[in-house]
């Protein structure tokens, strides 16, 4: 029993993976979101930085 309920579950996380790989806008769709969730990172990362920085010369 055990050995047929992981055959489904590996059957079952290859076709989710066929499916999002096979949709080539959703795999850009979620590249575009990785490199936006980046930049946001990157933008709050050197605000922090100049606020540090000015508040050290303070």
């Amino acid at each position: 029993m055990n050995k047929f309920l992981l055959g489904v579950s590996l059957t079952a996380n290859v076709v989710l993976g066929y499916l999002l790989l096979k949709d080539e806008d959703t795999v850009e769709e979620l590249r575009e979101r990785l490199e936006h969730a980046g930049d946001e990172v990157v933008g709050k990362v050197q605000q922090a930085v100049e606020d540090v920085e000015e508040a050290v010369k303070d």
